[in-house]
């Protein structure tokens, strides 16, 4: 691992979100929707350039077809749930997803394909929200990461494991209970 690196916003997050939100719509099938969530998709978040995408369906029929989709496309399954209705993919190289079209790399990104109803999608947007609506946070919380990226420049899970507790604290002022946020702990969120 390289080390830890915070950029200011770029509009460039915004724009590679939706080039792959446009590919996954244009390739998969199903009833599913591509949501950009976690610091790039904050106007103004200081942020590791990494895109955060989570793609919701309904069903957990519709989960597991997705996740067979996205590995036909180049995407690992790494991991999943306790509950099974989030799954969180890996690209095996900088070219996934893997389109006949589209030969370049793309931006980088972190996927989930998520039940609409899971905890952890929830979470995601329920920070984002938060972020949003306390435009004050968002200065502090790109400080915050800034100065943990030079605290452990190299240690990507103290990294996360510092930044959690400030998204704790959020989750909780938004009444996430003791419970859920000991199962979101887990998961990686912005």
């Amino acid at each position: 691992m390289g080390k830890i690196k915070i950029e200011n916003y770029t509009a460039d997050w915004a724009h590679g979100f939706t080039d792959l939100k446009k590919a996954y719509e244009f390739h998969l099938t199903g009833n599913f929707k591509v949501e950009h969530v976690g610091s790039t998709s904050i106007l103004g978040m200081a942020s590791r350039p990494i895109i955060d995408i989570d793609m919701v369906v309904d069903t957990k029929d519709s989960l597991i077809d997705l996740i067979a989709q996205l590995t036909y496309l180049g995407y690992l399954s790494i991991t999943e749930s306790e509950e099974k209705d989030v799954v969180v993919l890996k690209r095996c190289i900088k070219e996934v997803p893997l389109l006949n079209e589209h030969h370049s790399k793309w931006v980088e990104h972190h996927l989930n394909v998520c039940l609409e109803n899971s905890l952890y999608h929830k979470a995601h947007l329920s920070f984002v929200n938060y972020m949003m609506t306390h435009e004050n946070e968002i200065e502090s919380f790109g400080d915050l990461k800034t100065a943990l990226s030079h605290k452990h420049s190299k240690d990507l899970n103290m990294y996360q494991n510092e930044k959690s507790l400030y998204i704790m604290d959020v989750l909780k002022s938004e009444g996430y209970s003791e419970l859920e946020m000991k199962k979101l702990k887990n998961y990686p969120y912005t």
